[in-house]
């Protein structure tokens, strides 16, 4: 998935989310929010003095909103403002922690604007078709990453792929993730944006790869067992692999269920080496 926060920079992370959220309900332009997010982010990412000195720990939490306000004040909205603010209050284990925190707050800002205009589901959706496809096309991943690659041919690329084809939140989030990967590889920033998507929507994430597509009910059952062992509801993201030749991986969170006939055709043929 992301890049991994520890303790620090996690707790960090969700209390500028909660910020975030409030921002949200209190009815800020969530267009106007995420772009300025990015922009914030996108600064710190090309100054490592300016989120060294935002994150510095050894400064108290007033020095870093007051440098924030001093740079940003005037430039940004009210609500971007106290969102940058609350983030930069807090204690980041790492500074690129602060760059990689708001460029989620950014995307959650995106994928509220898709939840009120009932498309969460479906960016979602989007976001890990087009990963899927990502891993799947070396070909197509060089041209999205590689970095001597003009923006505008990436860009073209990204339209023709994605325009008409799926939700204008997609393709803007898509774009974030190809622009600025922050270190990440594009199927990884895609696989979080996946993630986000489905943590608004309240749900876990279970990616299931099966040989064969699996119809309704059989998702069914699996949505069921997977509820019956983590206690949660479960959103489903099926992927045919032909190369498990038969049954199905679960992955959920850390953990993966390996139920495929090529684990087991592998453990025998283990088993053989060492008889």
């Amino acid at each position: 998935m992301a890049l991994a926060l520890t303790g620090t920079s996690r707790a960090a992370r969700q209390a500028a989310e909660e910020v975030l959220e409030q921002q949200l309900r209190s009815g800020a332009d969530t267009a106007t929010l995420a772009s300025e997010l990015d922009a914030v982010a996108d600064l710190l990412g090309s100054s490592s003095r300016v989120r060294r000195a935002l994150t510095d720990p050894g400064r108290p939490a007033e020095a870093h909103e007051q440098l924030f306000v001093t740079l940003f004040g005037g430039k940004l909205s009210a609500p971007a403002l106290t969102v940058g603010v609350a983030a930069v209050r807090q204690r980041w284990s790492e500074p690129e922690d602060l760059v990689i925190a708001l460029d989620a707050l950014g995307a959650q800002a995106r994928l509220a604007a898709a939840e009120s205009n009932d498309e969460l589901a479906d960016v979602e959706d989007e976001l890990f078709r087009f990963g899927r496809t990502v891993e799947r096309e070396p070909r197509l991943l060089l041209a999205l990453s590689d970095p001597a690659l003009p923006t505008e041919r990436k860009l073209a690329l990204l339209r023709a792929l994605l325009e008409n084809k799926a939700k204008s939140l997609t393709l803007q989030l898509a774009t974030r993730a190809v622009l600025q990967p922050r270190g990440r590889s594009l199927a990884a920033a895609l696989e979080e944006l996946a993630d986000l998507a489905a943590a608004r929507r309240q749900r876990r994430v279970a990616r299931v790869r099966s040989a064969r597509p699996l119809d309704a009910g059989q998702q069914a059952r699996i949505a069921d067992a997977i509820r019956a062992s983590y206690g949660s509801a479960v959103q489903l993201e099926v992927d045919v692999d032909p190369r498990l030749i038969g049954g199905v991986v679960v992955e959920i969170g850390g953990d993966v269920i390996d139920g495929s006939i090529a684990r087991r055709i592998a453990e025998a043929r283990r088993g053989l080496t060492l008889g």
